[in-house]
């Protein structure tokens, strides 16, 4: 038996930064940085109106070195589709496609990956 606590809202990101707004404008938003480190991407909020604990990225940079075959607890990770439907056994729930940007003279400046769920 578990507790689960749901938000609803939306994500919004620049660069590295992302912001979850949510829906019920009575909530706290809460911010965080996409970080990469010794081969982890991860998330790292210092809010404490975010899920888990509010932790700097140094601290978390210490914690994976301190103990590198360990992800500290309470920080959100970066997981492939495999390791997701491995680890949950659930289907995962994301999708992936290429987004073609065009300049303005109509030409492709860049192909990027976008993600979104699919519920």
């Amino acid at each position: 038996m578990g507790i689960w606590v749901l938000e609803s809202g939306r994500w919004q990101h620049s660069g590295d930064a992302i912001r979850f707004v949510p829906a019920d404008e009575k909530k706290t938003h809460y911010a965080g940085t996409r970080v990469s480190h010794k081969g982890h991407t991860f998330l790292a909020f210092t809010e404490d109106a975010a899920p888990g604990l509010a932790m700097s990225v140094d601290e978390i940079k210490r914690r994976i070195d301190a103990e590198p075959k360990t992800r500290p607890s309470y920080v959100f990770f970066e997981i492939d589709r495999m390791a997701y439907e491995r680890e949950t056994k659930e289907t995962y729930p994301f999708r992936t496609r290429d987004v073609q940007l065009l300049n303005s003279n109509g030409d492709r400046a860049v192909t990027c990956s976008a993600s979104a769920g699919n519920h």
